[in-house]
């Protein structure tokens, strides 16, 4: 008995803390919004807050992503993308670095590293998404995220 307790007491504390971490995103989103989940193996720091957004208003969708972000490209020097799915799917392929490829979603967003070269292609028609971009508050570039 006392091997099966050393064998889960690690699991439910490693369980715990990831469910902390979920309810503190959730509560972070606000009560009645999904918890939202970052899915590539980059993390954005805590202290880079947004200053733009793409499209301004509404979404980009399957048939009006701009095709420079169809191709290979990159954010600007000390500008994080996060790339938010509202609806269907999109996949998130990293040209460089820690190349991977994953898949977004509702709740499942992506995060790009500054000058990281990636590209986006939506796996489903009804795809629906925008970009937020960050940067440390005293370095926010004029003008777009893309380098």
């Amino acid at each position: 008995m006392e091997a099966i307790a050393e064998v889960l007491t690690p699991a439910v504390g490693l369980l715990a803390l990831v469910a902390c971490g979920l309810v503190a995103l959730w509560m972070k989103q606000g009560p009645g919004s999904p918890p939202i989940i970052t899915v590539t193996a980059i993390q954005m720091p805590d202290d880079v807050e947004p200053y733009k957004r793409l499209p301004a208003q509404g979404e980009f969708t399957a048939a009006t992503v701009p095709k420079g972000l169809l191709g290979r490209h990159n954010t600007k020097a000390g500008v994080w993308g996060q790339i938010n799915v509202t609806k269907g799917r999109l996949e998130l392929a990293m040209l460089e670095g820690e190349a991977e490829v994953v898949e977004l979603g509702p709740g499942r967003n992506g995060v790009v590293a500054p000058q990281l070269f990636h590209k986006v292609l939506p796996l489903s028609e009804d795809m629906e998404m925008h970009v937020v971009f960050h940067a440390l508050p005293d370095e926010a570039p004029c003008g777009g995220g893309f380098g």
